[in-house]
């Protein structure tokens, strides 16, 4: 953590806490949501499509609600690692995570070189293949 001096430490706290504020308020906000009963006009008893677009919509904010509460653990984890005074460095190799990585995502765990070699070992850079295989 040493090579980064107090000043960018703290606009990084910064960013973290907004990060971890807003995916945590996104998240309650879609749950909100998912707690509504699908509207009715006038009484009407929704019709199949309408079930659909609605069971649809649920799916999707069960989803986001789900991704927005692991960027607020991610933030949050990030906050802890500040606090131990390990935050900066790559979790794989131990070395620096470059400044700009950081600034830009600022829970990152990994350097970039390790980043690709862990993304690649999970099969992310795989080709998307379209129709049969």
């Amino acid at each position: 953590m040493g090579h980064l001096p107090e000043s960018v430490l703290e606009v990084l706290k910064d960013r973290l806490i907004r990060l971890r504020d807003d995916a945590l308020n996104e998240a309650l906000t879609a749950e909100i949501r998912g707690l509504s009963p699908l509207a009715t006009r006038d009484g009407e008893v929704p019709d199949r499509a309408e079930r659909a677009e609605a069971w649809r919509e649920e799916e999707i904010d069960k989803v986001e609600t789900a991704i927005d509460h692991q960027r607020a653990r991610a933030a949050d984890a990030a906050l802890r690692r500040i606090e131990d005074g390990c935050y900066g460095a790559c979790e794989d190799c131990g070395r620096a995570i470059s400044r700009a990585r950081l600034l830009a995502l600022p829970a990152a765990l990994r350097c970039a070189a390790c980043q690709q070699a862990y993304e690649r070992r999970q099969g992310h850079d795989r080709p998307v293949r379209l129709g049969r295989p």
